[in-house]
């Protein structure tokens, strides 16, 4: 890279990469807090719901975590935060037997990583929204 490339301003800004990281903290934070009651009384993460949508949790949050930090290409933050929603979505509809979700003050992972999906897709948004408008073509 040269140094008129490094030195030069890049049009999304600090916001963008704030929110894309600290969505993917959120996402990845979520993961482990609770978001319901097992059958015994005790506080389940979402990990612990069981099945795989907690391995994939953390995986489109690390996914979020690469794409923000080291390619610095936030638009595919749109990817990863609308898999992530669809994966709450899912979860939510089918919780697993015995558990109950948001019951009472121990649900509040779900707002943790709901809240983590809207600031990647908002970093997603903001990327787009910035983008320098590529010159148009002159006809000849």
């Amino acid at each position: 890279m040269t140094e008129s490339q490094e030195s030069r301003p890049r049009p999304e800004g600090r916001a963008v990469p704030a929110l894309g990281l600290f969505g993917a903290a959120l996402l990845i934070a979520g993961t482990f807090a609770p978001v319901g009651r097992a059958p015994t009384g005790a506080a389940v993460s979402y990990l612990d719901a069981g099945g795989a949508d907690g391995n994939l949790m953390i995986g489109l949050g690390v996914a979020s975590f690469v794409l923000t930090w080291v390619l610095h290409w936030y638009r595919g933050l749109g990817a990863t935060g609308g898999l992530a929603l669809l994966l709450l979505a899912a979860g939510g509809l089918r919780p697993p037997r015995g558990v109950t979700f948001g019951a009472g003050t121990e649900g509040w992972g779900w707002a943790v990583m709901f809240a983590g999906v809207v600031s990647l897709l908002s970093a997603a948004l903001l990327a787009q929204i910035r983008r320098p408008k590529d010159e148009e073509p002159t006809p000849e």
